[in-house]
C-alpha cells in the first residue's frame, strides 16, 4: 500500500522524520517556570535567548547580520457581546 511505499522510499534515502515542535531550549535554572511551559515569552526568556544567540553568532556567523522576528503567532477569537 501507499504507506509502505513511502516508508520504503524514506528508508532508501535515509530520511528520518520526527514529531514535535521546533527546536527549543529550557532554562536549566528554572525548568518549571511559566515561560518554559505555558507562556510564550518573558523578559527572562528573552535575555537568556539573547545570550545564547550572541554566543552562537560569535562562534558561527563570521560577522553576518542576525534578524530576529516572530515566526509563529497564536490568534485568539474575540467574542463580541
Amino acid at each position: 500500500d501507499l504507506g509502505n511505499q513511502v516508508d520504503e522510499e524514506l528508508l532508501k534515502h535515509d530520511v528520518r522524520l520526527t514529531m514535535g515542535g521546533e527546536p527549543t531550549f529550557v532554562s536549566i535554572d528554572d525548568m518549571e517556570g511559566a515561560e518554559w511551559n505555558i507562556t510564550a515569552l518573558s523578559p527572562k526568556k528573552r535575555a537568556l535567548a539573547g545570550e545564547l544567540l550572541g554566543r552562537l553568532q560569535k562562534r558561527f556567523s563570521n560577522g553576518r547580520c542576525i534578524q530576529i522576528c516572530v515566526i509563529k503567532m497564536a490568534f485568539r477569537r474575540l467574542h463580541m457581546t
